[in-house]
Parts: C-alpha cells; sequence; structure tokens
C-alpha cells in the first residue's frame, strides 16, 4: 500500500463538490471563493496498515430551478482539477435519480486521465428491490460505462453505512492496482503463452510479430510492445492481451495502456 494516497468522489452533480439547494426563489447563484488545493485531502496517511481518509467538502450553492450551464461548466473544471490531483475517483451514483449524463462525463474524465475508478451506487435502501433488481441495475452500469469495464461496481448507502467499509478496503485495492509493476520477464512469459493460445493477426499473408513487452509506468500500468508492424497490431488484439494481463494479475480498477513500437522506430527506449 503507498504512503499516502488521494481519493477523489463524486457526489451527485459535482465531483468533490456537496451541492446544496436553496429556496427556489433565490434568483442568484453564490459561488463562494474556494482554494484549489483543497479539493482533495492533501495527504491522507496509512497508519498501522489502515488508511486514513480525510473528507474535503466543498460547497457550491444554487436556486432549486436554475441548476444552469454556469454552475455545470464550473464544476466540470473542479472536477478536472480535482481528478488530476487525485489517485482513485469514486464516481458515486444516485441510486434514486439513476445515471445522468453528469455522472459519464465525470467518469470519462477520469477514465481519460488514466485513474483508477470505482463506481459506488449510493441511497441503495431507498430503492424498493427484488431478487432482480441488483442484476438489473448492474446491467444499466455495465452499458453506460461501457468505457471503463474495468471499474468494479458497489451498492452502498451513506445513510446506513451499507457497505461502506467495503467500499475503502476497495479503495485500497484499486490503488495497489494502479501502481503495480510486473517484471519483463514476467510479462513475456504470459506473452509467449498468450501468443500461442491465440495467433496474432494477419494481413496480405504477413503476420503480426510481438518481440517482447515490458511495463514502462505505473498509475495507470503502462506496457511498450515492440513489434514488426504497429499497422498488424488491431485493438482487438490489445484488448485480448490486456484480458490476458488482467486474469493474470488482477488489476482491478485500473485503466491499462499500450504503447506500439515497431522494430526500428527511433522512439525505441
Amino acid at each position: 500500500v503507498p504512503e499516502s494516497f488521494k481519493v477523489l468522489i463524486k457526489e451527485l452533480q459535482a465531483l468533490c463538490l456537496n451541492i446544496r439547494v436553496l429556496d427556489a426563489d433565490k434568483n442568484v447563484i453564490e459561488i463562494p471563493e474556494l482554494d484549489p488545493e483543497d479539493t482533495v485531502s492533501n495527504e491522507p496517511q496509512i497508519h498501522d496498515e489502515e488508511p486514513a481518509f480525510e473528507p474535503a467538502p466543498e460547497e457550491i450553492v444554487v436556486p432549486a430551478d436554475d441548476f444552469d450551464d454556469a454552475v455545470e461548466k464550473y464544476s466540470i473544471i473542479r472536477a478536472k482539477m480535482a481528478i488530476e490531483r487525485s489517485d482513485v475517483c469514486v464516481i458515486m451514483i444516485d441510486a434514486v435519480t439513476g445515471i445522468t449524463d453528469q455522472d459519464t462525463k465525470i467518469a470519462g474524465l477520469a477514465h481519460d486521465s488514466g485513474k483508477a475508478c470505482i463506481i459506488a451506487v449510493n441511497k441503495w435502501d431507498a430503492i424498493e428491490k427484488n431478487d432482480k433488481t441488483m442484476n438489473e441495475y448492474i446491467k444499466k452500469l455495465e452499458n453506460d460505462f461501457s468505457f471503463m469495464s474495468y471499474a468494479p461496481f458497489i451498492f452502498i448507502s451513506a445513510k446506513t453505512g451499507q457497505r461502506l467499509d467495503r467500499l475503502f478496503e476497495l479503495i485500497v485495492t484499486v490503488v495497489n492496482s494502479a501502481a503495480m509493476r510486473i517484471s519483463t520477464g514476467t510479462l513475456n512469459d504470459l506473452l509467449a503463452e498468450a501468443v500461442a493460445r491465440v495467433q496474432p493477426p494477419t494481413d496480405k499473408g504477413r503476420r503480426l510479430k510481438i518481440l517482447y513487452m515490458t511495463q514502462s509506468g505505473v498509475k495507470p500500468p503502462t506496457f511498450v510492445c515492440f513489434v514488426n508492424s504497429a499497422e498488424l497490431f488491431h485493438f482487438s488484439y490489445q484488448r485480448y492481451l490486456e484480458n490476458r494481463i488482467r486474469e493474470t494479475f488482477g488489476m482491478q480498477g485500473t485503466p491499462i495502456r499500450f504503447v506500439i513500437r515497431e522494430r526500428g522506430d527511433k522512439n525505441n527506449v
């Protein structure tokens, strides 16, 4: 577990922002001056092998019927700032309201930034349930967040405390996944097994050859593949290798990136 890490939680319509709705008669939007460094806890520390999480409340005050573009743009700007300083983003969905465009937009920002993510469905206690409710909700989540299929789902209640302990355990898990390093030897053993199981693609009689693979970075885990032809390294085969890496090493909650280098490429490092 890293000595410290920062956690970003998306609540309702803004990331790391608690939104308080005023009386509908109020016609102004009050946005307090906020220190950008306050958006995410500065240095939550690990004590006795247990992580300590600091809440970082911020507030935008808006009228109930005036949730306009200005507030949305402001929240997106704040979200981008917070995402960049975070190690893991918890995308909090309101179970009663359902998944909104803002939810998927913020999740997309976190994904594009290469951040480890968790999708938490809050207010699960307020939902009338039967034996099919959770599975139906999971299918909806899988559809709307298909671009980040690596992110685990968890159904919680901040009000009752349901599964909150599990949420914080999950945060530590995905932080470790994002920081995982795999030796070059181990990676190439996996690569040889994967290639033997599913042959690389061919085009006009020419077959893709993956000469070797090495890990070049973490947060997110990034793998450099040296190949005979980058053109032949189709997305589908990259996805196959990604799945093999996940099956072998876990890496729950973190995106994985590939960098393709052709043999003789001057940018090879």
